[in-house]
C-alpha cells in the first residue's frame, strides 16, 4: 500500500516539476546511460578505416531530406508550438554544389569507388580492398601488368570516349571518389601497381564537390538546438514522450545515409523556453550536438 502511494506520489512531483517548473525529469531518464552514437555510425566523424571506400560509406549531408523531420501531432499551444514552422528551409540549403568539367587527377588520389560487383565495406583502403578482392589481377608488379589492366573496357574514364563516369568528393569527408559503371577491380588494380612501381596514370574527367555551406548552419544554430541520439525504437519514444510530457516544442527525423537507420535528430526551437530547458538536459547527459559538429564540418567547406 505504501508503495503504490509513493509511486503515486512519485508521479504527482514528476507532473509537478515538468509541468509547472518546465524541468525535464522524464527526458533525463531517457538519455541517462544512452550508447555512444559516433561508434555506431563512425561516418557520421568521418572514419574512413571503419566506414569503407565505398562512396555509400560518406555521410550523405547533400541528401539530407527535411521532409524526412515530423513536428508532432498534437500541439500544445500554451507554450508555442503554433509558432513552430513547419519546414525548416536551411535544411535543404545545407549544402552546395560546384562542378568542374574537365578536372585532372593521378590515379593515386582517387581514393574510392562508387559500385563494385565486391562488397566495399570493411576495407581501409582500396590496396587493402584489391588485396583482398582481386589479388590475381595484382601479382605482376610492371609496366606490363599495369598496361594490361589499365586496358580493361570498364575502366570507361580511360578507355571510351563517350562514359558517365565522373569524380565526386564531398569537403566533410575529404576523398576523391570515382563515380563508375564497372571495373572497380582492375581500376584499383591499376592504382596499386602503379604505386609500387612510380607511374603516373592521369585521369580526367568531371568533378562534383559538395560542400556545407556555413552561413546556413549558423542561422539553423540561430533557431534550433541540434542533436543526435542513437536509434532504438524504445528510447526514441521514450524520447518523444519525454518532450511532450514537459510541453517542449521539437521535431524530430532520422540522419542521411549512411546513418539513416542508426540514429535519429532532434530539434528544439531556442524560441520555446521549454524546448530551451530540454536542451540543456540533452547537453548534461552527453547528447551528441549535432549543431556544433555541422559547424565543425562546414569550417572545412
Amino acid at each position: 500500500m505504501m508503495n503504490a502511494s509513493s509511486n503515486h506520489l512519485g508521479r504527482v512531483v514528476t507532473y509537478l516539476r515538468e509541468d509547472l517548473l518546465a524541468q525535464p525529469v522524464r527526458l533525463r531518464r531517457a538519455l541517462t546511460d544512452q550508447p555512444n552514437l559516433v561508434n555506431s555510425c563512425p561516418a557520421l566523424l568521418g572514419r574512413h578505416e571503419e566506414s569503407g571506400v565505398g562512396l555509400d560509406s560518406v555521410m550523405q549531408w547533400h541528401r539530407w531530406n527535411p521532409q524526412d523531420l515530423s513536428w508532432p501531432a498534437r500541439q500544445r499551444l500554451d507554450v508555442g508550438y503554433r509558432h513552430a514552422p513547419r519546414h525548416i528551409p536551411e535544411l535543404r540549403a545545407l549544402c552546395k554544389e560546384t562542378e568542374i568539367p574537365e578536372w585532372s587527377c593521378d590515379i593515386q588520389e582517387v581514393e574510392g569507388i562508387a559500385a563494385s560487383k565486391s562488397k566495399l565495406e570493411g576495407a581501409s583502403d582500396l590496396d587493402a580492398w584489391v588485396e583482398s578482392r582481386a589479388s590475381h589481377l595484382i601479382e605482376d608488379i610492371s609496366e606490363e601488368g599495369l598496361a594490361a589492366v589499365l586496358s580493361h573496357d570498364q575502366i570507361r574514364i580511360l578507355n571510351s570516349p563517350r562514359h558517365s563516369d565522373y569524380f565526386q568528393k564531398h569537403t566533410w569527408d575529404g576523398r576523391v571518389f570515382w563515380v563508375n559503371d564497372g571495373g572497380s577491380h582492375h581500376f584499383a588494380a591499376a592504382r596499386y601497381i602503379a604505386s609500387r612501381i612510380g607511374q603516373p596514370v592521369r585521369l580526367t574527367a568531371l568533378l562534383k564537390t559538395y560542400s556545407i555551406d556555413p552561413d546556413v548552419v549558423s542561422s539553423l544554430r540561430e533557431q534550433y538546438e541540434v542533436f543526435a541520439i542513437e536509434e532504438d525504437e524504445e528510447r526514441r519514444l521514450a524520447v518523444q514522450s519525454a518532450l511532450e510530457s514537459v510541453g517542449a516544442a521539437y521535431c524530430w527525423g532520422q540522419l542521411p545515409p549512411p546513418c539513416a537507420e542508426q540514429a535519429f535528430v532532434v530539434l528544439l526551437p531556442k524560441n520555446d523556453r521549454r524546448a530551451r530547458r530540454a536542451a540543456q538536459v540533452m547537453r548534461e547527459t552527453g547528447t551528441f550536438d549535432l549543431g556544433a559538429h555541422l559547424s565543425e564540418l562546414s569550417a572545412t567547406s
